[in-house]
C-alpha cells in the first residue's frame, strides 16, 4: 500500500485465480499499481523448467566463521586497531533463494518462487524509477540515488557554475536501509554458532608511502588533472579503497589539511584547499 510520504510498502497477500481452480492457491506480492497482477502467474509458469540449484550449501546448516582484521590507525594513537568480519561462504543467487523459500513453503513450486522473485525485482525497479521509496515489511527500505555521467570531462569551473544537463543525470545506485527486525533475525541465527576462522588475524594492507608522501602524491595528481577520485587516491598510495576513503575523510575534516571534497556519493571528488 502507499503511504502519504510517497513510500510504497509491499506485503504478501493471498489471492485465488478463478481461471486455475485446479491449481494451488498462489501467494504473491502486490503493489498499489498492480504491477504483478497480470504477469506473475505467466512468468512462474515459464520458470517452472528452471534447473535445480547446483549449490548444495543451503541444504545443510553451516557453521558461520569470522576472522579478525587489522585496520588503519587513522587517529595516530600508535595502537593497532582491529575489527571482526564474517567469512563469506559464497554467493546465493535467485535459484538458491527460491529453493530456500520452497523448503519453507511447499504450497508453491521452486519455479513459481523464481518467477515471483524475478517479477518483484522488476516491480521494485519501476517504483524506484518513479521517485518512490519501497519498503518490504521486516526486510528494509530501498531508495534510488542520482549521479552524473562523464563527470571526469567537466572542469572545476564548470562543476561550480550552472546545472548539469538532465540527460547526463542517471540512477547511479540503490540504497538499502535494513529493518531492525531483519538484523535481529540474522543475529538470532548466528548467535551461539560463530566460530573463529583458522586463518587468524588478517594483516593490514600497508602503503609503501608515509602519510605526508601520500598527501604530496595526491596534490601532484590534483594539480595535473584538476581533481581526484577515491579510486585515484587508492591507486596512488597503494591503500585499499576502504582505508583510502577513511584517510581522505579525516584529511577533509581537518581545516589545516591541503585537501577538501566536493560533491557526494558516486560523484564525490577531491580538490586542493585554497
Amino acid at each position: 500500500m502507499q503511504h502519504g510520504d510517497g513510500n510504497f510498502a509491499i506485503r504478501c497477500i493471498p489471492e485465488t485465480d478463478a481461471r486455475h481452480t485446479a491449481q494451488r492457491r498462489m501467494t504473491y506480492c502486490k503493489t498499489t499499481h498492480d504491477v504483478l497482477q497480470n504477469s506473475v502467474w505467466h512468468i512462474a509458469q515459464r520458470c517452472m523448467t528452471f534447473r535445480r540449484p547446483t549449490c548444495n550449501n543451503l541444504n545443510n546448516t553451516t557453521m558461520p566463521t569470522y576472522f579478525k582484521k587489522e585496520i588503519a590507525d587513522l587517529n595516530g594513537t600508535g595502537e593497532k586497531q582491529y575489527r571482526y568480519e564474517l567469512r563469506s561462504q559464497g554467493n546465493a543467487g535467485i535459484e538458491q533463494l527460491a529453493h530456500e523459500l520452497h523448503t519453507r513453503m511447499r504450497m508453491l513450486s521452486q519455479g513459481e518462487f523464481v518467477g515471483i522473485l524475478l517479477e518483484m525485482s522488476k516491480s521494485i525497479a519501476f517504483l524506484l524509477s518513479q521517485g518512490y521509496t519501497v519498503t518490504l515489511d521486516e526486510l528494509g527500505t530501498f531508495s534510488a540515488s542520482l549521479g552524473l555521467e562523464d563527470y571526469s570531462e567537466e572542469t572545476p569551473e564548470q562543476r561550480q557554475g550552472g546545472e548539469p544537463n538532465a540527460h547526463r543525470l542517471h540512477i547511479s545506485g540503490v540504497n538499502f536501509r535494513p529493518h531492525r527486525s531483519f538484523i535481529y533475525e540474522i543475529d538470532r541465527h548466528c548467535k551461539g554458532n560463530l566460530r573463529r576462522d583458522k586463518e587468524g588475524i588478517r594483516p593490514l594492507r600497508r602503503s609503501p608511502y608515509s602519510r605526508e608522501e601520500r598527501i604530496q602524491r595526491a596534490l601532484a595528481y590534483i594539480r595535473e588533472h584538476g581533481f581526484m577520485r577515491l579510486a585515484d587516491y587508492a591507486a596512488l598510495t597503494g591503500l585499499s579503497r576502504t582505508t583510502a576513503g577513511r584517510e581522505l575523510q579525516v584529511l577533509c575534516a581537518d581545516k589545516s589539511a591541503p585537501l577538501r571534497s566536493e560533491g557526494s556519493y558516486s560523484h564525490k571528488v577531491y580538490v586542493e584547499r585554497k
